[in-house]
């Protein structure tokens, strides 16, 4: 069977217009199949989700802004008055910042500083009228009179007459010779913190918080000159066992040393970390040694200025240096005591540490050889001397006080020694020799420096 063409006009139209309606059909079918994989469930129940989250959030702007208003409503002027009752300042403290003193705090404060009898101590210099009294008055004299407390004294004996010197917080010295009249040594601007007599007496030397050493005629309190260079107050002064060579020790970390007839500066010796609170020359003269409140003790080399021996950690102190003594006669024994409330002893000549010394339970405030026998002292904050052998490293006997012993002196070729224990307001002893010298403190008008030259039987025997 033959197809037919069918070439007539209309019927080619026709068949185009049947064409383009099934094209039409089709196409609407995609559509509908389109938008019905588009309205899955999973689909709208992500659309109602994104409905909800944006009417919660049209909601809370409305809320914040209505309660915006409130508080714009209710804010009102205030005005501070310092002088209301209620009225309280507040301070804004960073980290580092120390907080103001509560008045909590202003009573503790007032309450430490009341005395047992119920009195008020404002400051040990402050002018008053009541002599306070020790228990006991031994003194045959009275050396000088100060405006304030005093702070050193030292004494000389030429042989002829003994001569006494102090020094205190009113910036002055004074210098009593035998039954003379006390003599007032000028010189320092600040505080005279230390005095020293020179080996053979003639020569004079006090240091001073302005960080000065001045020099005197040892005899009749001359000034002979003044000795600077220290950036700092003078912690102690000392002389070379067998010359006019003057050492002292600053707060500015160095001692210094002086040829004391012509004042030339002769070394400087700069190596500790902090104020060299003690030292001196070795009893031979040949090496300078100094104590730190870095911890350390230094050896030195008196002409060089070199550091032969360095004792510092362990199995030295792990607290600041308050003391150090030498042994008389055994070449390069030394002793130190520290705030780690222990003492040491060591070799200057070979840089050991030999030994420590514990047994006390605060600081030790001063040490000392026997010349005689094998024994050394240590006295503490804690009321006690005790007394050490010194071949054994062991304790042989503890003397107890009822204060802080804060000095103490062996008395040469016997077996006994003066201390001084600090009980309230009595200040700072130095004794040497034959004398025993005390500080008689009363408040503001009178503070006295008395010396005994015998009688003195209390607490001396071993």
């Amino acid at each position: 069977m033959r197809a037919r063409v069918v070439d007539h006009p209309s019927t080619i139209r026709r068949a185009a217009a049947a064409l383009d309606d099934a094209r039409a059909s089709i196409a609407t079918d995609a559509v509908d199949a389109t938008r019905a994989t588009i309205s899955s469930p999973a689909v709208e129940r992500a659309a109602r989700a994104r409905g909800d989250r944006a009417r919660r959030s049209s909601a809370m702007d409305d809320a914040a802004a209505a309660a915006t208003e409130d508080d714009d409503d209710d804010v009102e002027d205030a005005f501070i008055d310092p002088a209301a009752d209620d009225y309280e300042e507040v301070a804004d403290l960073d980290e580092d910042d120390e907080a103001p003193m509560s008045s909590d705090d202003e009573d503790e404060a007032e309450d430490e500083a009341m005395d047992g009898d119920g009195t008020t101590t404002e400051d040990r210099d402050a002018a008053a009228s009541t002599t306070i009294a020790p228990p006991r008055d031994d003194a045959e004299c009275v050396a000088a009179t100060h405006d304030a407390p005093v702070y050193a004294v030292a004494w000389s004996n030429d042989g002829a007459e003994a001569t006494v010197v102090s020094g205190g917080g009113d910036d002055k010295g004074y210098l009593r010779r035998g039954a003379g009249e006390a003599r007032e040594l000028g010189g320092h601007g600040e505080s005279v913190s230390c005095a020293a007599f020179s080996a053979d007496g003639g020569l004079l030397a006090t240091g001073g918080l302005d960080g000065k050493v001045c020099i005197y005629d040892g005899k009749t309190g001359a000034v002979e000159r003044a000795l600077e260079g220290p950036g700092g107050g003078i912690e102690w002064v000392a002389w070379h066992p067998r010359g006019r060579v003057t050492l002292a020790g600053s707060e500015d970390f160095t001692a210094w040393m002086w040829n004391g007839d012509d004042g030339a500066l002769m070394q400087v010796f700069s190596g500790h970390s902090e104020r060299v609170s003690c030292g001196g020359f070795t009893p031979d003269g040949k090496q300078v040694v100094t104590g730190s409140y870095d911890g350390s003790l230094r050896v030195w080399q008196p002409r060089t200025g070199a550091c032969e021996h360095a004792f510092r950690g362990h199995p030295f102190h792990d607290g600041p240096l308050t003391c150090v003594a030498f042994h008389p006669s055994t070449l390069g024994l030394t002793i130190t005591g520290s705030e780690d409330n222990t003492a040491r002893l060591v070799s200057t000549t070979t840089g050991k540490v030999l030994a420590p010394l514990v047994a006390h339970t605060e600081t030790i405030e001063a040490v000392g050889f026997s010349d005689i026998m094998p024994v050394c002292a240590t006295g503490s904050l804690d009321k006690q001397i005790i007394i050490w052998d010194t071949n054994s490293c062991q304790a042989r006997g503890t003397l107890s006080h009822g204060g802080a012993v804060s000095q103490l002196r062996w008395i040469p070729n016997t077996m006994c020694l003066y201390r001084y224990v600090f009980e309230r307001r009595f200040g700072r002893l130095t004794s040497q020799h034959k004398g025993l010298a005390r500080l008689h403190v009363t408040r503001g008008g009178g503070h006295s420096l008395h010396i005994s030259l015998a009688s003195h039987r209390r607490d001396t025997e071993l």
